[in-house]
């Protein structure tokens, strides 16, 4: 059996038990809930730094410092994780240099100059 049809396969053992119905309806919870994120993520870093947030349907519904404390408030909360998106929201994006990426395309040492360590 080909790597597709193995695919193809798991795909519809998952999906065998599931209404049409509902699984589209989460589907769209989903997509609600990432939309949310990405769309809000300048909201979302001025009102939760470096915070948990949890987003169910579409909205914020939960948000914490660490991760047990957000999910034991959405446990409190009765909010499903199966149907929740959490993401942690970092105020000060990092940058990573990977220096065998910056060897790969020739330079010498990373961007030209050493690596530093904070």
């Amino acid at each position: 059996m080909g790597t597709q049809a193995s695919k193809k396969v798991v795909l519809l053992r998952l999906l065998q038990n599931q209404n049409p119905a509902r699984l589209n309806r989460d589907l769209q919870e989903f997509r609600k809930a990432a939309l949310a994120l990405s769309s809000d993520h300048p909201r979302l870093i001025d009102k939760y730094p470096n915070q948990w947030v949890a987003v169910y349907r579409g909205k914020v519904a939960a948000h914490a410092s660490t991760l047990n404390a957000i999910l034991g408030k959405m446990k409190r909360k009765k909010i499903p994780q199966k149907h929740t998106i959490v993401r942690y929201v970092e105020k000060n994006k990092r940058t990573m240099i990977l220096r065998q990426a910056c060897l790969a395309v020739g330079s010498a040492t990373p961007l030209g100059g050493r690596i530093s360590k904070r």
